[in-house]
């Protein structure tokens, strides 16, 4: 029988420097030689899943769980934590991962959590949110579909969006999303420079391939890698890229990177695995930062 886990939130909505509080309930138990939870901020395309963000829980309990059980967890969001976002594109997110450190495959459950957009003003001084919160209205997301842009958007402020509205909007917006995809862009590829100047450099072999559907309904695959360390450790680790269709074969042999203080943290050591996320940042905020300034000069 294989494990199964439920999440249990204290509560569904959350800020930036909030406590994420919470229950892990152990629905079916088994053999297991670590639980512990990670409150990931995660950037989903078609054919691609990276984990930008991972804060972890530590070890909630080690050894065979028994049906029933439950652990509790606090783990803190940063202060500076982006609110959820969608496009046609793909989506950038807030997510929990229970995980139990198993041989062979893990067990993963996972569950989103919506974060509070920052706080905007109106006119008149008033404090008010871009969105609404739930229970207030429908709540828009933002998407460059242009069926949308011809219907409008109704949501928490109330107003219907269209024409000049539209120019009002999209400068601040856009130079905003901007400027954050930059700054993440920026921190993601320090820390990935700090990362490869430390790291050891193993062969592995891919073991197993898992499959996890998108948004869009395809299959994304993830190699399971195992290598040995210097000291002659094994380690397996599931990669953070997935792939449709599948960029690596059971038996492969791959080149890894690993922390040798935390041989856990590893990864594939190919251009994508490790710089495509970050030039993706790039890209995406040099393109909204030129649209921002350029509908500055179509302003009304």
């Amino acid at each position: 029988m294989s494990l199964r886990f439920e999440i249990q939130l204290d509560q569904e909505f959350h800020r930036p420097g909030d406590t994420v509080k919470g229950t892990v309930l152990v629905a079916e138990g088994g053999r297991s030689r670590a639980l512990q939870v990670f409150l990931e901020y995660k950037e989903e395309v078609e054919d691609y899943l990276e984990v930008a963000t991972s804060i972890s829980s530590g070890p909630l309990h080690s050894g065979e769980l028994a049906t029933g059980t439950s652990f509790e967890f606090e783990l803190p969001l940063p202060e500076n934590a982006l609110p959820n976002y969608q496009s046609e594109h793909g989506e950038l997110f807030w997510e929990l991962d229970v995980k139990s450190d198993e041989s062979g495959r893990d067990t993963h459950e996972r569950r989103r959590i919506e974060i509070a957009p920052p706080a905007s003003r109106s006119d008149d001084g008033r404090a008010e949110r871009a969105f609404s919160t739930p229970g207030q209205g429908d709540r828009p997301k933002l998407t460059t579909r242009v069926r949308r842009s011809r219907r409008g958007l109704r949501g928490g402020l109330g107003l219907d969006i269209r024409g000049r509205d539209v120019v009002r909007w999209v400068t601040p917006v856009f130079l905003a999303v901007g400027v954050l995809c930059i700054v993440i862009g920026a921190v993601v590829l320090v820390r990935t420079m700090q990362f490869v100047a430390k790291a050891e450099h193993a062969t592995g072999t891919v073991i197993e391939l898992t499959g996890e559907i998108d948004s869009e309904g395809d299959e994304l695959f993830f190699p399971v890698v195992r290598f040995t360390t210097a000291d002659g450790k094994e380690i397996e680790f599931e990669s953070s890229s997935g792939s449709s269709p599948a960029s690596h074969s059971t038996g492969d042999r791959v080149e890894v990177l690993y922390d040798p203080d935390d041989p856990n943290d590893a990864q594939l050591s190919g251009f994508v695995d490790l710089w495509l996320f970050t030039i993706i940042f790039f890209l995406v905020g040099g393109a909204f930062l030129a649209v921002g300034w350029f509908s500055r000069g179509l302003r009304p």
